[in-house]
């Protein structure tokens, strides 16, 4: 951080006044992109050590961590350590106080962890490298409480379980993963109970006694710095983008993307927020590529649109979305396979009639059928019939027999 304010001005408007905030999934994808085609950025970040999450929390109790660095050392990418303390409409402000200016804002800021319950704020927390290290040092051959019911909090629990430990995961409900169907969430709380996993459901404020070692893993929120009074953010922090993956407020000097991301307007709005990597990748490289290309920047070409999926590997269970969430659609799901030995769909549709269209799917094993999914419902996002490709329907799925992927063979485009 020995760079002056106006050497580093001087430096950021040499590459053409890109300043990308974040180097995880989404601002390294984006990075990347812009990068492949020539062009010139300055990426930010506060971490030392950007492993990604994903990789990390499946490995918490692995012989060894899988940290998986992001790659910051690009042709024409100046890679700048730094804690952002605000965007103002011109710069970016450091907390040593350096400023950097800017001509267009890519802000890739991901997500924090919420802290525990006060009881429990000595509980460990898996944010980075550093905190699964400190857990790793403490766990071996002992028990261990873990806060939470959602994909990190199974995904440690498996784990530990797998390593020898005993661990009691401390549901706020009665099931885990309350974000996917209940017949998914009870076949995977099944799954891990069979393998030592202990539940304690309705227990979000638990005795800090009841285990000597403790695993906090209630969620996560936008880790948004301040931005300029007009930049939309929605009350639960998330900034909010238009089709192009604007930020709404920003005259179009801003972008938002990955994890901290709304898309509010065009094909993709009626998507709730996805905290997934695919996401984060996907809109890194397609942002990229756009501010490399400015034949295609702006709404001049067509808006980001691509099925939000999410995997989960908790041990041998194998957990994939794709689509809309269970809350975003009918309730009464078609069950294809036996989710009961983790290998099945739960298929969801916009509404209970026959005619009805298929709008996200819960898989659990092997991948083919999942990508199968994605398959189908990005034929759907695409235009679907219109363009005279056949959608999946309820009526269909429910045909006693009925296999996903031979489906898709079938209406391949």
């Amino acid at each position: 951080m020995a760079e002056t304010t106006d050497a580093m001005a001087e430096s950021t408007d040499a590459r053409g006044g890109i300043v990308i905030v974040g180097g995880g999934a989404a601002g390294t994808a984006c990075a990347q992109a812009l990068s492949a085609a020539g062009g010139r950025a300055v990426l930010i970040d506060a971490r030392t050590e950007p492993a990604e999450l994903p990789p990390l929390s499946k490995s918490l109790f692995a012989d060894d961590l899988d940290l998986r660095p992001h790659q910051r050392e690009l042709p024409g990418i100046e890679a700048l350590a730094g804690t952002v303390e605000r965007i103002a409409e011109d710069a970016v402000h450091l907390a040593d106080g350096t400023a950097v200016p800017y001509g267009t804002l890519v802000l890739a800021t991901g997500l924090r962890p919420r802290l525990a319950p006060p009881a429990l704020r000595g509980a460990h927390l898996v944010s980075d490298a550093e905190a699964a290290r400190g857990l790793r040092a403490q766990a071996p051959g002992r028990e261990l409480g873990i806060l939470g019911s959602g994909f990190l909090a199974l995904e440690a629990a498996r784990g530990a379980a797998d390593a020898g430990l005993t661990p009691t995961v401390h549901l706020r409900g009665a099931l885990p993963l309350p974000g996917l169907h209940p017949h998914t969430a009870r076949a995977v709380r099944d799954l891990h109970a069979a393998a030592g996993v202990r539940f304690a459901p309705y227990d979000p404020e638990p005795d800090p006694a009841a285990h000597p070692l403790w695993l906090a893993a209630v969620g996560a929120e936008p880790a948004l710095p301040p931005l300029p009074q007009g930049w939309q953010s929605d009350a639960r922090g998330f900034a909010e983008v238009d089709a192009w993956l604007r930020l709404i407020g920003a005259g179009g000097r801003a972008y938002a993307i990955g994890d901290a991301a709304h898309v509010l307007r065009g094909p993709m709005a009626g998507y709730p927020p996805t905290a997934a990597e695919s996401v984060a990748l996907s809109q890194g490289a397609w942002l990229g590529a756009r501010l490399a290309d400015p034949r295609l920047g702006g709404g001049t070409c067509g808006a980001w649109t691509d099925v939000p999926w999410h995997w989960s590997f908790q041990g041998p269970v194998r957990v994939f979305t794709a689509g809309m969430p269970a809350s975003s659609a009918d309730p009464d799901a078609v069950i294809v396979g036996d989710l009961s030995v983790g290998r099945g769909q739960a298929l969801l549709f916009e509404s209970r009639g026959d005619d009805a269209e298929l709008v996200g799917a819960e898989t659990l094993g092997p991948p083919p059928a999942h990508t199968a999914a994605r398959r189908v419902l990005a034929a759907r996002l695409e235009g679907g019939a219109g363009e005279g490709r056949a959608q999946l329907t309820r009526g269909e799925a429910a045909r006693e027999g009925f296999d996903l992927r031979q489906w898709a063979r079938a209406h391949r485009g």
